[in-house]
């Protein structure tokens, strides 16, 4: 008798526990308790192989670079103009403006949240050339306006990404004595886009638009990366040089990660001291 006795001030023991809990958390909201974003414009790796001349290289980047991780809040940006690399007239990239913001609102309070950035370049041209006035050949990249966004918001269990590319007037070209064969670029890509440039008849070309990764459950995390223009090349000019590279235009990414409501916490804590109840209710019986 004395025994059950003693497990029911125990039971009482555990369900005040976690009623206890539950109170002390009260309503409580879900938590997003870090954020961070980043953002480039152009990053470019670069070599031309001339069978007679010595390799050229270029090496860009990855600029203007912006970053931020929150909390506190921030809302940083970065911005270059005038961007000549490179040996114009062989292997080149130039760009009038290039811009980059990253920003988040996460200060470690509840509700709702968000961490963004986002990349523009401007009058963009990557120009690989062999040089020779009697047999030549240029590839380049050009572009009026290149832009890319990537945002994660929201709050635990519901943490959303979203990325988007925008082009202006933007083509691949390929340039010989018979002629310039352009391939035009989408203005509004979907995401992953890999762009068919069969028309130029080289091979070792891949070009893809609105490059999109994204990672995280959703619930706990979330985090996406936007290229809006990634180029890679391992190609032959028309046997007149080789070319190989590795180019992003418009970089940017976000991530946020979220913890749940107090109340959550204190309930999962309720049901360990259920667990703790019934086990010990079980043995109390096989005594009796």
């Amino acid at each position: 008798m004395n025994k059950v006795t003693s497990l029911g001030l125990r039971q009482r023991l555990y369900l005040l526990l976690g009623l206890s809990l539950l109170a002390v958390s009260g309503a409580g909201h879900a938590t997003v308790i870090a954020g961070s974003s980043s953002a480039y414009g152009v990053s470019a790796e670069a070599t031309l192989d001339l069978p007679i001349l010595p390799d050229v290289g270029l090496s860009v980047g990855p600029l203007p670079s912006v970053s931020g991780s929150a909390p506190p809040p921030y809302n940083n940006s970065a911005q270059v103009a005038d961007l000549q690399a490179g040996v114009p007239g062989t292997l080149s990239l130039t760009a009038s403006v290039l811009e980059t913001n990253a920003e988040s609102n996460v200060d470690g309070m509840n509700g709702v949240r968000f961490a963004s950035a986002d990349a523009t370049v401007t009058d963009l041209d990557f120009s690989a050339s062999t040089g020779s006035l009697i047999d030549f050949a240029t590839l380049s990249l050009t572009a009026d306006a290149v832009g890319s966004t990537a945002e994660v918001q929201g709050d635990y269990g519901a943490l959303v990404a979203t990325g988007d590319t925008t082009l202006a007037n933007a083509s691949l070209n390929l340039e010989t004595p018979l002629g310039t064969i352009s391939v035009a670029l989408d203005a509004m890509p979907a995401p992953n886009t890999i762009v068919d440039v069969s028309a130029l008849g080289l091979a070792g070309i891949t070009l893809i638009l609105n490059e999109q990764l994204i990672g995280g459950d959703g619930i706990e995390s979330r985090d996406i990366v936007v290229n809006a223009i990634h180029l890679m090349l391992d190609v032959n000019l028309l046997g007149l040089a080789g070319l190989s590279g590795d180019i992003i235009i418009g970089h940017s990414e976000a991530s946020l990660l979220a913890v749940p409501e107090p109340a959550t916490l204190a309930l999962m804590g309720l049901g360990v001291c259920a667990l703790c109840w019934q086990s010990r209710r079980k043995a109390a019986v096989s005594f009796a």
